[in-house]
């Protein structure tokens, strides 16, 4: 049992009222309001609930609950200033993470014991550990973007199925109550026999008082009135094209993709739905890769979820066959601004014609690093109760941002290989640095042939160059873009709000200097400079991952003094500066440089030495005549060179 809480009656009794008022159509749904949900809700202030769940002091969550920032508008703060509170309970760990889940599955307690039909239930839970155990390091946490305007997959007859209100209460009763998991929604707090409410949106965990979900004066409760009613809580909404499953003390996880979503509607029920290599079933098992969320600024801020096709026939074989070349598949849905709706999907496209009019070597060259485009769908604008005047951005702070509600954007993309990995080591110390050696030689011949052909992906991130044993796969073509050869493009993707989109770990020097100087410039156009540019500083930060094993040693020195990686949060002006200290011939002082190249040869001779050629000329000096050229002979020179060093053959595609 939890601490002990002081409940508040009268507050009780309101929810009860209501609950109790319900149009219920038979004496069992009364009898389980009154006998299984009732008995099971206390009221509190939101002191003892921080308290009773997760053991916070009373005085110092009202004193954190003062502090909160009030510059925001009043339905704003409710929910934002319980962040930090969140990030507190969980003692700075991953916990705070949101797994969202949407159940479907039959009705258990049902008003016809004979019914085989198959309900939709809306669940959140906060796991303590992801439930794929083989992806434990890669997705810590799952979060699926909020409710998006589908249509239902098969609409309930109301001849022979209890009210949407009943239905998730029946569900809620019999399986969020008895799972073992600290945490569960809609509204509930389990802590022994007793519930308590909790909200969670779609970035963090937060327990909040949302009385606007239902008109005034409900207080906490009032959110568990709005979710067995059927309405949309704060933004807590589902994504529907999922299936979710309830493993014991995990939680629930997504365990397959309902492929109707994605069907055209003109695509008749019985013809199945078929992509440009692979025919989809109706449901398409899947396993959660990664997750991300762009912090600050909005709720509706970018996401991003990736999962793997897990059906064995879409995973591939593991050895190469004219007639079924090893493969993977993966999803990737995005909840994104309208503007960049379906952007990737164009972008995957127009590779596709512009190496299909490319020689026959050219075309195979590019399609073995890169993903390709099987399927994509977007879908409606993001729903909620919330006013967009209620999300006002904090006065100063992005200004000139204006809040918009995001649609949902999903691509189902073929690799060239198995399931593809980041290429530095990670935990892995038994990783082979000879493929990240692969990879780099891989990317210098790949990139001017892309740029030659009009083709720019300008964001060279670690989390965007991954591999298969050795063979590179260039992925995220969401900030990529393909124009008539020579045609002179922007160094970077923007967001339709004049801000770019670039990973400062390996953003070119331009960027980060048009950032510094707060974009009183104009964005300086892409050049193949700058991507020899970003796979340098690529190169090195993994070989760092390899290399540096423990703190404070000299090479750990090394490479913290310059910023490869950036530390976090990362700083603009303390960029700038590192990163031309990393190059040979910058004007800036060679102290740092030097101690690099000194732990590096210290480490591997060989690895110092290529470094040192590749960091010796900074490549993207604009005022060179013909500079694209001269960066291509360059590269050439340098990959030999390189070849030579490392004893490196290259890779026979």
């Amino acid at each position: 049992m939890g601490p002990a809480v002081r409940t508040v009656a009268p507050a009780r009794d309101k929810v009860v009222e209501i609950l109790l008022s319900a149009p219920l159509d038979r004496d069992m749904d009364c009898d389980f309001l009154e006998e299984e949900l009732i008995p099971r809700i206390v009221m509190c202030d939101t002191s003892d609930l921080m308290y009773s769940v997760f053991g916070i002091e009373r005085a110092l969550f009202k004193e954190r609950a003062q502090n909160r920032d009030c510059r925001r508008s009043a339905n704003q703060t409710k929910a934002d200033w319980v962040v930090p509170l969140a990030s507190f309970a969980t003692a700075g760990g991953r916990q705070e993470k949101l797994t969202l889940a949407h159940a479907q599955q039959r009705t258990r307690w049902a008003c016809d014991e004979e019914s085989e039909e198959t309900g939709v239930h809306h669940f959140f839970t906060c796991c303590e550990r992801m439930a794929s155990e083989n992806h434990s390091s890669a997705g810590q946490r799952m979060l699926v973007p909020i409710h998006f305007g589908v249509t239902p997959h098969a609409e309930a007859s109301d001849d022979c199925t209890p009210s949407p209100f009943v239905r998730v209460a029946f569900d809620m009763a019999q399986h969020a109550l008895e799972q073992p998991a600290r945490l569960f929604v809609p509204g509930l707090a389990i802590t022994g026999t007793t519930a308590h409410l909790v909200v969670i949106d779609h970035e963090v965990c937060r327990i909040v008082t949302i009385s606007d979900c239902w008109g005034e004066g409900f207080g906490e409760l009032a959110v568990i009135v709005a979710v067995l009613s059927g309405l949309d809580v704060y933004s807590a909404g589902l994504c529907p094209f999922f299936r979710y499953e309830c493993a014991g003390n995990i939680g629930f996880k997504a365990v397959s993709l309902v492929t109707w979503y994605l069907r055209p509607p003109e695509l008749e029920d019985d013809v199945p739905l078929v992509a440009r290599t692979v025919e989809f079933i109706d449901e398409e098992p899947v396993e959660l890769l990664s997750c991300a969320v762009r912090r600050g600024g909005s709720n509706f801020s970018r996401s991003t979820a990736v999962f793997q096709l897990a059906r064995p026939s879409l995973m591939g074989p593991n050895t190469s066959s004219e007639s079924d070349p090893p493969h993977s598949f993966v999803l990737k849905i995005q909840y994104t601004r309208h503007e960049c709706v379906g952007h990737e999907a164009n972008v995957l496209r127009m590779i596709d014609e512009r190496c299909n009019a490319a020689s026959p070597e050219v075309s195979s060259l590019i399609f073995s690093h890169i993903n390709r485009l099987e399927q994509a769908k977007s879908f409606d604008f993001h729903c909620s109760q919330m006013n967009d005047s209620d999300f006002s951005l904090v006065q100063g702070k992005d200004s000139h941002r204006r809040v918009r509600r995001r649609k949902l954007d999903l691509v189902i993309l073929r690799n060239p290989t198995p399931l593809p990995t980041q290429v530095d080591c990670g935990q892995d110390r038994s990783r082979p640095v000879g493929e990240a050696y692969q990879v780099f030689d891989q990317l210098l011949t790949l990139l001017p042939i892309l740029y030659d052909l009009g083709i720019h992906h300008r964001d060279l991130s670690p989390g965007n160059i991954l591999h298969h044993r050795g063979q590179l796969v260039l992925v995220d073509w969401d900030t990529g873009i393909v124009a008539p050869p020579g045609e002179l493009v922007p160094i970077c993707a923007t967001d339709g709000t004049g801000s770019v989109r670039a990973t400062l770990a390996t953003t070119p020097f331009d960027v980060l200097a048009w950032l510094f100087l707060q974009e009183r410039t104009k964005l300086p156009m892409h050049m193949l400079a700058n991507d020899l540019e970003s796979a340098t500083y690529w190169f090195v930060i993994v070989l760092g991952s390899f290399r540096v094993q423990s703190w404070e040693t000299a090479a750990w020195r090394a490479w913290k003094v310059l910023d490869l990686p950036p530390g976090n949060p990362p700083y603009v002006r303390a960029l700038v500066h590192a990163r031309l200290e990393l190059w040979g011939n910058s004007g800036e002082s060679q102290c740092r440089r030097i101690a690099l190249l000194e732990a590096l040869r210290d480490l591997c001779p060989a690895e110092g030495q290529v470094v040192d050629i590749f960091t010796r000329n900074f490549p993207a000096w604009r005022e060179i005549p013909n500079v694209h050229q001269l960066t291509k002979e360059r590269m050439a020179t340098m990959q030999a060179r390189m070849r030579d060093i490392l004893a490196l053959q290259p890779r026979c595609e």
